[in-house]
């Protein structure tokens, strides 16, 4: 009766040219078929990992026989050779010395003379020292690799996978990277916003709500990916020199030929070659974010997105209203509704009529008003704030500062920073001004009256002026104040 055996056949990437079931696995196929035929062997099953390495044994047909055999359908597993079995000597020799004999299988290396049913062989002898050379094949072979990606990169020829945001590869010239239509705009928004002091955080946030795709989302052309812009996202584009044109590879390396873990490679080590391909920044805006990263982690607001951010309520639920950007548009609708749908309405209200009736009411009371009936909860509020604002003044000008003494090297970038301590000096003179005023009433009621008659009022005065604002179901609007007769309905 002929024995039932298992053919394991594999092919590596490094092995050679490929066509669907390559030639060579066909060819092992034939091999081994022929050996079961005048050794009394049928072919119970074929096992193939084709363009799999030999030196990790995470392969989807090797994983499927070791199943078989804690199952018990296989007692018998043949190769072409050892290194069809694996290159790693320390695994292989594993599965050779302790695996198969403790579940009962029979292991036949055909070309080596490896057969496990035939006790101490010379071919079974031989089998550790052919798997350290095999090892040492796949050492060599994973060497020679880095060596000739290491030469590409040190040459200029982008080697990745995939491209970086807002480029993509020269279709006539693969290793040449070419600006992107679609995202290299964005990169240079978030530079530009970057630059004029928004917050990391405020990028991604603005990036989200003006539905512009991820670079996940736009690889995967938008099945199955993460929607949301994130932090560690726009922090990577801002300090990726590639966007100057200058092409920056070997920041990553997996940790050896048989570990594939990617670990940071130290920056003296990085591979950075200038005037690669067409920048989307100019160089000294790169070197101005960079400057920016190392004086704080990240840029605070200069002020906030929203006039009315946290102010405005649903008049059902009570839930706040969230800010949705649709289009040119911003929108208020409730967080209840937008996060459980069903469990309110939207209320769904436009973010500047909103604004407008709120500064038409404003101007309304200012034209009767008298400053000393916001007593005593404005002045106290208004006061608060303003101190506030003032540490946040002295930060942003001691930050600036720093930066321009820091970039005395790029002269045009430290102009830059010195406008930008010019304005923050203004501001934070005005606000010490309005702190130290001797009159605390007369203080008050300037104060007052300069906010009313404002045509637009800041943000401060906003809060300090306004404690809610609710949208009622008819999508009406009520504003509560803080200073008596509180409650209005426009």
């Amino acid at each position: 009766m002929m024995e039932p055996a298992a053919l394991y056949l594999r092919l590596s990437q490094e092995d050679g040219e490929r066509w669907g079931e390559s030639q060579s696995i066909s060819n092992q196929r034939i091999f081994l078929t022929q050996y079961c035929q005048a050794n009394g062997f049928t072919v119970a099953e074929c096992y193939i990992d084709d363009g799999y390495t030999g030196t990790n044994f995470n392969r989807p047909g090797f994983q499927r026989l070791l199943r078989d055999i804690e199952r018990g359908k296989i007692k018998t597993v043949i190769t072409k050779d050892l290194s069809r079995l694996g290159r790693d000597y320390i695994e292989t020799g594993r599965y050779v010395e302790c695996y198969f004999p403790e579940k009962g299988i029979r292991y036949i290396a055909v070309n080596d003379g490896v057969d496990t049913g035939k006790g101490e062989s010379a071919g079974n002898d031989m089998s550790a020292f052919k798997a350290v050379f095999n090892d040492f094949y796949a050492r060599d072979v994973s060497r020679k690799v880095r060596s000739a990606l290491t030469a590409k990169r040190r040459a200029g020829e982008f080697i990745g996978a995939w491209a970086p945001y807002g480029y993509q590869k020269d279709p006539k010239q693969p290793g040449k990277l070419v600006p992107d239509p679609e995202s290299a705009g964005v990169v240079r928004r978030i530079y530009r916003d970057f630059l004029k002091g928004e917050s990391v955080r405020g990028i991604a946030e603005g990036l989200t709500e003006d539905k512009i795709p991820t670079p996940m989302e736009k690889r995967s052309g938008g099945l199955k990916a993460q929607r949301r812009w994130n932090e560690s996202t726009i922090r990577r584009i801002l300090t990726c020199e590639t966007y100057a044109g200058n092409l920056t590879q070997n920041q990553s390396k997996t940790i050896s030929y048989k570990v594939k873990k990617r670990i940071p490679v130290p920056k003296k080590e990085w591979i950075v070659v200038s005037n690669t391909h067409e920048p989307l920044i100019t160089k000294e805006e790169f070197q101005m974010a960079q400057q920016l990263f190392k004086t704080r982690s990240s840029p605070r607001e200069p002020k906030d997105r929203h006039l009315l951010s946290g102010l405005v309520f649903c008049g059902d639920c009570g839930s706040p209203m969230t800010f949705v950007k649709d289009g040119p548009r911003t929108y208020l609708v409730c967080s209840s509704s937008r996060r459980y749908p069903g469990s309110c309405k939207t209320h769904c209200v436009r973010e500047d009529e909103v604004e407008r009736t709120l500064l038409d009411s404003l101007r309304k009371l200012s034209e009767g008003i008298q400053p000393q009936s916001l007593y005593p909860e404005f002045p106290r509020k208004s006061r608060e704030l303003a101190a506030r604002e003032l540490r946040s003044a002295k930060e942003q000008l001691e930050f600036y500062r720093r930066a321009g003494r820091d970039s005395e090297n790029f002269p045009n970038i430290q102009r830059q920073f010195l406008s930008y301590c010019e304005l923050w000096q203004r501001k934070v003179d005005a606000l010490e001004e309005e702190l130290t005023a001797e009159d605390p009433q007369d203080r008050r009621e300037m104060a007052a009256r300069e906010l009313l008659r404002f045509e637009r009022p800041g943000r401060t005065t906003i809060q300090a002026l306004v404690k809610k604002i609710v949208v009622c179901g008819d999508k009406s609007l009520e504003l509560y104040f803080s200073f008596p007769d509180p409650r209005i309905t426009p």
